[in-house]
């Protein structure tokens, strides 16, 4: 389920902020990028690792490197920022769920 709807808030976000993707290519990058982001946290989540949160952002800062320095930033740490928050969020409820029913 976090998969499938986790683009939902990120573009809600980008619109609201009237942020144009840059072109070419990184869109569909930061798409995978940004699913094996939200595996991470939901796994670390589930686990009580939130600390090794910081690592997810850490590693994805470093993989986007390059296309935060070619193009406006703001694309990138909007989205990332709003893909980590509804996967935090999202984990946080599904922990509690999880936790309720056992």
């Amino acid at each position: 389920m976090l998969l499938l709807t986790s683009g939902i808030p990120v573009n809600v976000v980008l619109t609201l902020a009237d942020i144009d993707p840059p072109s070419g290519d990184t869109v569909d990058t930061g798409t995978v990028i940004g699913k094996l982001e939200n595996v991470l946290v939901l796994l670390l989540v589930l686990v009580n690792a939130y600390t090794a949160l910081s690592v997810v952002v850490t590693g994805k800062s470093i993989v986007r490197q390059d296309d935060m320095d070619k193009s406006d930033s703001s694309y990138y740490l909007a989205g990332t920022l709003a893909n980590f928050v509804y996967s935090l969020a999202f984990g946080l409820a599904t922990d509690a769920t999880l936790r309720a029913c056992l």
